[in-house]
């Protein structure tokens, strides 16, 4: 048995990660010709975030990569 030592804070985080990585999944799958910023700011909207916020999750997550330099 395990016990749950994170703070409510933590536990609310880490919902919002979850959800925005569920959307992301959602979404890449139904507009399969969109581009991931776009897909980025409509989750953005809908979560009250900044596009980079949302980006910034998705690449720590390992649902996308960025370009590299």
């Amino acid at each position: 048995m395990e016990v749950d030592v994170r703070t409510p804070i933590e536990k609310a985080r880490d919902e919002r990660h979850e959800k925005i990585c569920n959307r992301y999944l959602q979404l890449t799958a139904e507009n399969r010709d969109c581009k991931p910023h776009r897909i980025f700011a409509v989750i953005a909207r809908e979560l009250c975030m900044t596009v980079p916020g949302v980006k910034n999750v998705i690449v720590q997550k390992g649902l996308y990569q960025t370009a590299s330099k």
